[in-house]
């Protein structure tokens, strides 16, 4: 068992997104525009202030123990401290020099729904002033508890038993790995502090089961087939496809997730890969085939790197894809291989397969910007300060994600560098669908026009790979940039009136992995949009620190149904009203999809 998602991936979508406070600068109009800056430190002989406040558990409302308050201030270049609550959930931090503060808490035993951030709040603490009266709420997660059974109803210890979530943070996989938890001698399981959710949960207790056979004494691990459980899938489903989703409530105990076993034939599946790079270990996973290549579900076999063989032990009957894939560092992406192959389990043990390593797909191209897109000057890093030292370096002219689409055991996301002559090189990409995203410098706003492949233009930017896919990608950047300003006059009163402006793509090609336009301003500014593209999109604000909510892909979906979708086109300024979501909104909202009233 392996979590899924690449960590990598979201931290570009994060990027993407624009995380940095804006700066409201009057445009050539006369209208004001949001500008990402990067904080700077100030001088300030002004007497220090000081803030208190409590942290409380938002079901019961009592207090928080022992939770984690942390201050930035970011007008001084990152300024941090922090403080413990004591026993009435009360903290107290002084001799802060005045100015706002981003104040956030944490428990490790206070898991949040559904992935929303942790609480944070903005909040300004005056010169000489004791600022007091702030309440935070930590929401608690939840336990889930049950038994697992033989076929005799006598109670199985030392199973495995594993939760699985919806894919995270817009993976490519259907589950991601939450946690696990083995059963005692009564047969008995609980998994704590579980994220307030909705699971699957299976167990998988891969023990060798007694089988009568006259030659059993003599070398019985030669004697096939032989018994194990077949996993389980609550409620007593074989695969998957049958599983029923459970939802764990914040502070919730969810009991009574018991598991009955069966008795079922197993067998070996061994065999040799060719072609591994010397010395990398490569990840190894039989998975099933109505699991739609999720890895989360996947068998793990024994590797002996000398010999370059595998070995699955009890292995039950089915159709399965065994996939295979290296994973050296970052540098060396010229030499990540793969492999996948259909293999077809009986109550028989099948002959040793050969797998054969593939090299993973290189692809070389350019980015094509219009005549009028001059770049500018260029920025030399490493620059040449007398003889003997690093020649000079250009910048890059930007950068390329490549973003997989596909439910793959081996989707990868990659991040390329544009030359400053416009020419790239990616490698170690592998089949499927991924969505082209450039960042591309240029002294003039530009837009993307169209990505082809070979002879093909790709629709919406998304490039398809199969094995052995070779071909020049080009990637046009058009001269009529999108030009997409938010009006923030009408956000709600009440708010910490800090906004996060989000254009979430509503066209049916649109994924998780779409190019969030983004713009960040205080509640009555005007905002342009950075990153934009043309299409239909769902405007929507949020508080700036509940800007994570649109990572979580089923809330990302709420919040596109309730706002009113808009076209863009590109060349000409157009001004969108965005619908509003405060903190609490958001975080109803989430409860209602857990209760089943908002899906």
């Amino acid at each position: 068992m392996r979590p899924g998602p690449a960590a990598g991936l979201w931290a570009v979508l994060a990027l993407l997104a624009g995380g940095a406070r804006a700066q409201v600068l009057p445009d050539a109009a006369g209208a004001t525009v949001g500008q990402n800056i990067q904080p700077n430190a100030q001088q300030n002989t002004d007497p220090p202030g000081s803030l208190s406040g409590r942290v409380i558990n938002a079901v019961t409302g009592g207090p928080v123990r022992g939770a984690s308050v942390s201050l930035v201030n970011y007008q001084r270049g990152g300024n941090a401290q922090a403080a413990t609550t004591d026993g009435g959930g009360t903290f107290t931090v002084a001799s802060l020099p005045p100015g706002e503060y981003v104040v956030a808490v944490n428990h490790p035993g206070f898991q949040g729904i559904l992935g929303l951030p942790s609480p944070n709040q903005l909040v300004t603490v005056a010169s000489g002033q004791e600022s007091s009266g702030l309440t935070m709420r930590l929401m608690p997660g939840g336990t889930l508890s049950g038994k697992v059974v033989d076929d005799g109803g006598e109670p199985v210890s030392g199973c495995p038993v594993y939760v699985l979530g919806p894919g995270q943070n817009g993976a490519s996989a259907a589950y991601s790995f939450r946690g696990s938890a083995s059963t005692n001698d009564k047969g008995e399981y609980k998994l704590d502090l579980l994220t307030a959710d909705r699971y699957v949960v299976y167990a998988r207790c891969q023990e060798w089961l007694p089988v009568e056979r006259p030659l059993a004494v003599w070398r019985p691990e030669l004697i096939e087939p032989r018994e194990s459980w077949l996993p389980v899938f609550y409620p007593d489903s074989p695969s998957p496809e049958g599983a029923q989703w459970v939802t764990v409530l914040p502070g919730s105990e969810l009991a009574g997730i018991d598991f009955h076993l069966r008795a079922t034939s197993v067998t070996t599946v061994s065999g040799t890969i060719g072609g591994i790079p010397a010395g990398i270990q490569p990840n190894i996973q039989l998975i099933p085939a109505d699991a739609a290549l999720d890895a989360a579900l996947g068998y793990g076999a024994s590797f002996d790197l000398a010999t370059s063989t595998f070995r699955f032990q009890m292995v039950p009957p089915g159709s399965y894809r065994l996939i295979v894939m290296t994973n050296p560092s970052p540098s060396q992406t010229d030499s990540i291989s793969y492999a996948s192959l259909f293999v077809s389990v009986g109550r028989a043990r099948p002959a040793p397969l050969f797998v054969q390593m593939r090299l993973g797909i290189t692809l070389t191209g350019r980015v094509e910007q219009p005549p009028s897109a001059d770049t500018g000057n260029v920025v030399m890093l490493n620059s040449l300060q007398s003889p003997g030292r690093q020649t000079p370096k250009a910048a890059p002219l930007g950068y390329l994600h490549f973003m997989p689409l596909t439910p793959s055991a081996f989707a990868n996301f990659r991040q390329v560098e544009v030359r400053h002559d416009g020419t790239f090189t990616v490698q170690g990409l592998t089949p499927g669908r991924y969505k082209v995203v450039p960042q591309i410098a240029s002294q003039q706003p530009n837009s993307l026009e169209s990505v082809q492949f070979g002879s093909t233009i790709a629709n919406h930017g998304v490039i398809e790979l199969v094995e052995g896919a070779s071909g020049a990608l080009t990637v046009r950047m058009g001269g009529s940039p999108v030009l997409v300003g938010a009006s923030l006059a009408d956000a709600p009163a009440g708010s910490h009136g800090n906004w996060t402006v989000f254009a979430l793509p509503v066209d049916g090609s649109a994924t998780a992995f779409g190019q969030f336009m983004t713009g960040t301003g205080k509640s009555g500014d005007s905002v342009r949009l950075q990153n934009t593209s043309t299409g239909k999109f769902a405007f929507v604000a949020v508080e700036m620190m509940m800007a994570g909510v649109v990572q979580i892909e089923r809330l990302n979906q709420l919040l596109r149904e309730r706002a009113d979708a808009v076209e863009i086109v590109a060349g000409l300024d157009q001004t969108v009203n965005p619908k509003f979501f405060t903190n609490d909104e958001i975080e109803e909202l989430a409860m209602a999809y857990l209760r089943g009233e908002a899906r």
